[in-house]
């Protein structure tokens, strides 16, 4: 058999853009809520330091945001690491997560451009 060394690669991850984040409407008058959404990005790898959490721009108002931010991940495992997106709404009080996804860094190496579905997360 073939002897596959995992290595230790540095990732250049960007966060694209995002769809379909819902408008929540408001009664009496008061406008429609339209998402401010921000992205916490982490990558996480078994028995490893873990790396710091990114989080990008919120971008308001806006059920289709383009981020189009970039950040580099060094000596990240690329067998066994995954990155793993929490959308958020921002909100004055506490923001809220609209929902997540997670992907072994190796498919995103792979495929060069991931699209995710975000799942809600029964609480």
């Amino acid at each position: 058999g073939k002897t596959v060394v995992s290595e230790d690669v540095d990732v250049r991850v960007t966060a694209v853009g995002g769809r379909g984040f819902q408008v929540r409407k408001r009664n009496f008058g008061r406008k429609d809520d339209i998402p401010d959404v921000f992205l916490k990005i982490r990558v996480k790898c078994p028995n490893r330091k873990e790396h710091p959490d990114w989080t990008t721009a919120t971008i308001k108002n806006d059920t289709t945001p383009q981020w189009n931010e970039h950040k580099n991940f060094i000596k990240v495992h690329s067998e066994k690491a995954t990155i793993r997106v929490d959308a958020y709404e921002d909100n004055m009080v506490k923001d809220d997560c609209i929902g997540a996804a997670e992907f072994p860094v190796d498919q995103l190496l792979r495929m060069g451009t991931l699209e995710a579905e975000l799942q809600k997360e029964s609480t």
